[in-house]
């Protein structure tokens, strides 16, 4: 971990400096959290997107995007007597000069894939890279069995390696990152947003965001909410988000005849999420590791509920039980015990003084330490160590 004091000359020169974002999904409404981050970079930032090796480029998430210059024409190369090459045109070659054409100080790769496509164009430019894993990255057979083979190369080729949680930590360590280059940074909320509504809530509504994805489990979340609705009978489940499975969980609610206790709501803003956190009385996100061994890091929306002051009920999974402490600012159970989960959700709705003093702890607790202006911070921190070593 680079750990050099910035000077005040360093600060100054921040703003000079030109940093290139790869990250696959420009408008992924689950990445808002990438999105922010960038826009609190220091310098002259460029995005790159459009998958693992970007094809686009564009000056921030809301701005349009431009397809990478194209090489010199065949025509003006035979004038110049250059050697005519077929990989002039190809995608690899068009980054590799656009990042040498915009000057480029540093390359900041979200997700390892991204890092394994970029790192042989840094290396050839001389331009130190950053590998920002996030979760699926680190963590599933299918990634580890095709990108992952190049890890290695990737862990030897990156000034610095950046994961979510300590979890994700442990597991890049444990298929060959050096511990010299990893760095935990988890993503923080957005605290001008998500802010203790403070006043206690006397309905049962419990509430859950998030992409309806296998590894979120929503569809155990549901059965749990079923199994809680003999004892509160009263409750009601309101379900934020979009997904490969969310027709399965309607169908699901269906089912088990809960249609008129359960709202999904599709996709909202955060300033909408927010608002139904200020009338919801508990946070429920049932994360599991897959069979193709996906898991999460360290999840925002989890941090945000938090800092809402909704105590939380949570699963022991990858980064959760560093940001939910159990029996103080909500509960963990196992992966799968839908049992124990509902049990929870029944404590917390007969006591609602309980749920209203975990809540507090939780918001005090994640705005002392996951905040986005301390990950930020921190990030450029990381940034201007890995530029600073770099050209010393």
């Amino acid at each position: 971990m680079f750990m050099q004091m910035t000077t005040m000359k360093q600060l100054m020169t921040n703003a000079d400096r030109n940093i290139a974002v790869v990250s696959t999904n420009k408008g992924k409404y689950s990445e808002t959290f990438i999105h922010q981050q960038i826009e609190s970079l220091e310098g002259k930032i460029y995005y790159l997107t459009g998958g693992y090796l970007p094809e686009v480029y564009s000056h921030g998430p809301k701005s349009l995007d431009n397809k990478f210059p194209s090489t010199k024409s065949l025509f003006s190369r035979l004038l110049s007597s250059q050697r005519i090459s077929d990989s002039d045109d190809t995608p690899a070659s068009k980054v590799s000069q656009f990042l040498v054409k915009e000057n480029i100080s540093c390359v900041l790769a979200h997700y390892g894939p991204s890092g394994v496509e970029m790192m042989d164009i840094c290396k050839k430019q001389n331009i130190p890279l950053i590998t920002h894993f996030h979760g699926y990255d680190a963590f599933r057979k299918d990634i580890l069995g095709s990108y992952g083979i190049r890890y290695h190369e990737l862990f030897t080729n990156s000034a610095a390696i950046i994961s979510v949680s300590n979890n994700m930590t442990e597991q890049l360590l444990k298929i060959g990152c050096p511990p010299k280059k990893a760095i935990c940074n988890p993503c923080g909320y957005n605290q001008d947003i998500f802010v203790n509504s403070r006043f206690k809530k006397d309905k049962n509504i419990f509430v859950s965001c998030g992409r309806f994805v296998e590894k979120k489990a929503p569809h155990l979340l549901i059965k749990s909410f079923k199994r809680t609705l003999k004892k509160i009978t009263d409750a009601r489940l309101v379900m934020i988000g979009d997904g490969e499975i969310l027709e399965y969980c309607k169908e699901l609610a269906e089912k088990l005849q809960l249609t008129n206790k359960i709202d999904f709501m599709g996709i909202l803003s955060q300033q909408e999420i927010h608002k139904i956190y200020s009338q919801s009385l508990v946070y429920l996100q049932h994360s599991i590791t897959t069979e193709t061994n996906d898991s999460e890091g360290t999840p925002v929306s989890i941090l945000e509920a938090s800092a809402s002051g909704l105590p939380v009920i949570s699963t022991h999974h990858g980064g959760i039980p560093n940001i939910v402490q159990h029996n103080k600012t909500g509960y963990l159970c196992q992966e799968h015990d839908i049992e124990s989960f509902s049990d929870f959700m029944v404590q917390i709705c007969q006591d609602k003084e309980l749920a209203h003093q975990m809540g507090t702890s939780g918001a005090e607790f994640v705005e002392s330490r996951f905040t986005q202006t301390i990950s930020h911070r921190h990030l450029n921190k990381i940034i201007s160590d890995v530029i600073d070593n770099f050209t010393n």
